[in-house]
């Protein structure tokens, strides 16, 4: 998975709670690691360099669930509906003033919904966001 990949590139802290049992699902490796990648990301663009991001695997009836949580900034609730469009208006400069065309989270949620899942999210301004996957299990 792509966690270790993160821990290695960045000083930021990373906490992983994997599930307890062997967990199988039919993903596209690559595209799993694509979206969970740009999830990471853009945890580590909107949130402080000494605020964690978590990272959660476990298994809820009949699915596994991806958890990726930010302590940041959070998104606006004004923006939160258009967070998935394609060229999104709600994309924003990141604390370090990266930049963002709004495509990323619209490619996440299409490839989920490619592997029959969910892509959520919940977010609060000042406490963070918390973007979950959902796919069926094999």
């Amino acid at each position: 998975m792509s966690i270790q990949k993160w821990r290695t590139n960045t000083k930021r802290a990373f906490v992983f709670i994997p599930t307890a049992t062997d967990t199988f699902a039919h993903i596209n490796p690559s595209k799993l690691e694509r979206v969970i990648d740009n999830l990471i990301s853009n945890g580590l663009k909107f949130s402080a360099e000494n605020k964690p991001i978590q990272v959660n695997m476990e298994q809820q009836k009949g699915d596994v669930v991806i958890t990726v949580k930010d302590f940041g900034i959070g998104i606006p609730a004004k923006l939160q509906e258009y967070i998935f469009n394609q060229f999104s208006k709600a994309g924003r400069r990141g604390l370090q003033g990266e930049k963002s065309i709004g495509l990323g989270l619209h490619i996440a949620k299409k490839i989920i919904e490619q592997h029959h899942g969910q892509l959520l999210m919940s977010s609060i301004e000042n406490e963070g966001t918390t973007f979950t996957i959902k796919l069926p299990l094999a």
